[in-house]
């Protein structure tokens, strides 16, 4: 604070009956020194009417009012105390911008006499030894601090504090302090409210009012313009216009130390703001760039399937690993919900090898989009951005398969990579066929049905590591067959379901499963049939399976008629032991 003028309203309202009434006022302190106050320390009366308390570093000074005033009523002081009001302009000036002294204190005191207080603490009213004794004298101060003082819980180093050096009893008392600049007119509510503040114990009958101050190190000036006090009355206004002028305030050695500062300051906050606004576009610049996606004119013809990169970039978060649902043969699945109309999505993050025609790969991309059923996830359109194609999805809010079985869902995580193979898919649903003529066919799909029914009723992983077999590598499909053929497939069903199942039902499903996974392509069922078979219209084609349907070099296979999706043929064949037998067809 370079300089502070201020106006300080104290008001003590205090139950009372009226009594006699003492009052002053200077506007300036001319002739003051003479009698009516009295000062020590470095406190002294300027030429001009200054009330100057202390004027350096290492300094204290006090002025009080010369004579006692009476604060209780009654002849000889023994009734209540009087409420009093009283308003003082003081300044603070320091040769520094941030730093002043200790502060400046109104006091209502026993004493006068503050010879033994301290010049570096406690505002020149007491020291580390008179601090808190009540027999130094029954003191009221009023507070105007600088400083932060952790010992008396200062909220901080600009605050007015309260401080009664002996105990109060509680009454219907109330103490207003109000703190306005010296051009403003008084606040309506006061700075400070303290309710109940009975005073009774803490004044006596005589008692001395007037101003403390100390500045410890710092080289600062407290000065008193003005000052009216009443006794059961208000106290006289202070007339502005007649109070004196305070001086300039002179540079010294101390405060030259920071003109350096002045300078340098200026041109390092003009240099950090052009830092700031390079690297605002540069970030700007970068992240427009992380928008940027990859658009050919051939894919007009696919425009309302495709979707901004920034919509998706948002509606993932930014692709975080939190919004990963799971991982597939080309890449991650992210959960996202779209800006605007906060449809819940699913996004396949695509990294496009470029073995196949970009083109030709959005085309299927978009003609898969077309396609309406219930048994397919719909897929919504795409994006492309660098390498990556992105796809977008229905969200299906039903789970995970995995989560359900295994107690957690198949997340891309811990650095693992998805078992797979150079065809794109999750080994253990490829059909054995697919890996070897690369040609995709509806009976790959059967096959990864069967593979799915048998993840279902078995409850374990189409393939599972070594660890997690007890160190052998077991394929789901050919472990449930050898329990068909060891006459045990009731025991593959999951355990955990323990008797709470149909044994017929549950037998069914597994020669069904391996129906669709056998190794034939011909030898699968179309799923129209699989569908029938499930809605019951197949029990009695499942009752006749036996293990040597499964077998391509057994004498009995089924095999699946490319020209009737409807019918299955059972074929016999001759073998050493057994001849021709005519063959059976079944229409379901």
């Amino acid at each position: 604070m370079h300089v502070a003028t201020l106006l300080l309203l104290l008001l003590l309202d205090l139950a009372v009956a009226n009594g006699a009434v003492d009052e002053f006022a200077y506007n300036g302190f001319a002739g003051a020194g003479d009698g009516e106050l009295v000062l020590d320390g470095a406190a002294s009366v300027t030429p001009d009417g200054l009330l100057r308390l202390t004027g350096g570093s290492g300094e204290k000074g006090h002025a009080f009012y010369a004579r006692p005033l009476g604060f209780r009523n009654g002849s000889g002081g023994g009734g209540g105390v009087r409420s009093f009001t009283s308003t003082f302009v003081f300044s603070i000036m320091s040769s520094f911008t941030d730093l002043a002294g200790h502060g400046i204190a109104f006091a209502v005191s026993s004493t006068r006499d503050f010879s033994g207080a301290a010049a570096a603490e406690y505002l020149g009213l007491f020291n580390r030894a008179t601090n808190g004794d009540p027999a130094s004298g029954r003191v009221l101060a009023v507070e105007l601090d600088t400083m932060y003082t952790p010992e008396f819980r200062d909220i901080d180093d600009n605050h007015v504090g309260v401080d009664v050096w002996v105990e109060y009893d509680a009454g219907d008392a109330r103490l207003d302090v109000t703190l306005h600049q010296l051009t403003k007119p008084k606040p309506a509510r006061p700075l400070l409210s303290v309710k109940p503040a009975n005073l009774s114990a803490a004044f006596s009958d005589q008692m001395y009012v007037g101003f403390s101050s100390s500045t410890g190190s710092d080289d600062t000036s407290h000065y008193v313009l003005g000052w009216s006090f009443s006794l059961s009355g208000i106290a006289q206004d202070l007339d502005y216009a007649k109070l004196p002028s305070l001086p300039p305030v002179m540079a010294t050695a101390a405060s030259t130390k920071h003109m350096p500062v002045k300078i340098w300051l200026p041109v390092s906050l003009s240099v950090t703001v052009v830092a700031a606004i390079v690297m605002f576009l540069l970030f700007r610049r970068q992240r427009r760039a992380i928008y940027v996606e990859l658009v050919e004119d051939w894919e007009v013809e696919f425009g309302p399937h495709r979707f901004a990169y920034k919509d998706l970039h948002k509606a993932t978060k930014g692709f975080h690993d939190d919004m990963v649902l799971g991982v597939g043969g080309f890449g991650k699945v992210y959960k996202g919900v779209m800006p605007g109309s906060g449809i819940d999505v699913a996004i396949k993050k695509i990294c496009h090898d470029s073995k196949q025609g970009m083109r030709e790969f959005i085309a299927e991309i978009v003609s898969l989009g077309r396609l309406r059923h219930r048994n397919i996830v719909q897929l919504l359109g795409y994006c492309r951005r660098k390498g990556e194609l992105l796809l977008v999805y229905d969200y299906m809010i039903n789970g995970s398969l995995d989560k359900y079985l295994y107690g957690e869902a198949r997340l891309y995580d811990h650095g693992a990579e998805p078992s797979t193979t150079t065809i794109v898919g999750t080994m253990g649903y490829l059909d054995p066929e697919l890996t070897r003529t690369g040609q995709a066919t509806t009976s790959s799909d059967v096959f990864a049905f069967g593979a799915f029914v048998l993840e279902v009723v078995c409850g374990r992983r189409p393939v599972q590591p070594r660890a997690a077999a007890g160190g052998e590598r077991l394929v789901l499909v050919d472990w449930v067959l050898r329990s068909w053929r060891s006459g045990e497939i009731a025991g593959a069903v999951d355990a955990r379901l323990g008797g709470g199942f149909a044994a017929g039902e549950a037998e069914a499903m597994l020669k069904l499963a391996l129906l669709c996974t056998h190794r034939l392509p011909a030898a699968r069922p179309g799923m129209r049939r699989v569908v029938q078979w499930l809605d019951g219209g197949g029990g009695d084609v499942l009752d006749q399976l036996s293990p040597g349907h499964m077998d391509v070099a057994t004498p009995a296979f089924l095999c699946h008629d490319d020209d009737d999706d409807d019918d299955f043929v059972a074929m016999s064949f001759p073998s050493a032991s057994t001849a021709t037998s005519p063959t059976t067809r079944f229409t379901g």
